[in-house]
């Protein structure tokens, strides 16, 4: 593989300002860079703060798999939880409805035979999204 010098610069979110440009680095630093470094320097009148983003994504999870009596359902990524996990069997008959709000629960799915199920939650406030996954459940 080819080494080649690299430089590092930092600008403002609209990219009209460079707050910190690279520099040529000799010595110890060429064609070095990336396996660690360290750079001190200051921000004179820009702004320092940074708006956070999402790191994490929307999911439901449901967990163990496969489950015998119990199933747990976890939410990922949502601020507000409040609505149905519907269990459908692979004919797509709801064999089972819960109602959720919170980041964990859990179901007694012990009523349940034997099979794979979807499992849908619907918020009560964006009832025209979904969250899925599928559960085997196994006696």
């Amino acid at each position: 593989s080819t080494i080649t010098a690299g430089y590092l610069s930092v600008r403002t979110m609209t990219n009209v300002a460079i707050i910190m440009n690279g520099y040529s680095y000799y010595g110890t630093y060429n064609n070095d860079f990336g396996c660690g470094f360290t750079q001190q320097f200051t921000i004179g009148d820009y702004p320092t703060g940074v708006t956070p983003t999402a790191t994490e994504t929307v999911g439901l999870e449901s967990y163990p798999n496969p489950a015998k009596d119990f199933v747990n359902l976890d939410f990922h990524g949502l601020l507000q939880i409040a609505g149905n996990a519907v269990f459908t069997d692979v004919l797509g008959r709801v064999a089972f409805t819960q109602r959720v709000d919170a980041e964990h629960n859990v179901a007694d799915i012990s009523r349940l035979a034997t099979g794979v199920y979807s499992i849908s939650y619907t918020a009560d406030n964006a009832p025209d999204s979904k969250l899925t996954t599928r559960l085997l459940i196994q006696k």
